[in-house]
């Protein structure tokens, strides 16, 4: 299909409205230092659950190998 100089024409608007609405957005986005403090703000919020969380399993594991020890020591099969 050959194009024609008036549909090349017809099309250099449209294309510089994309490029324009393109380069628009990118004023939007965060730059990389607020991205990274956003993100440690988000990751210090959860530090004291999952401390909480972390002494709960460590807590349930180490009972389980308290069990263990006590059945090796008595001969029990377990």
């Amino acid at each position: 299909m050959k194009t024609t100089w008036m549909t090349r024409q017809a099309a250099r608007p449209f294309a510089l409205l994309s490029a324009c609405l393109l380069l628009s957005l990118r004023t939007y986005a965060q730059d990389g230092n607020s991205g990274i403090e956003e993100a440690n703000t988000l990751v210090r919020g959860y530090f004291d659950s999952g401390t909480q969380l972390m002494y709960a399993v460590g807590a349930i594991l180490g009972l389980i190998g308290a069990v263990k020890v006590l059945c090796a020591v008595n001969g029990v099969v377990a």
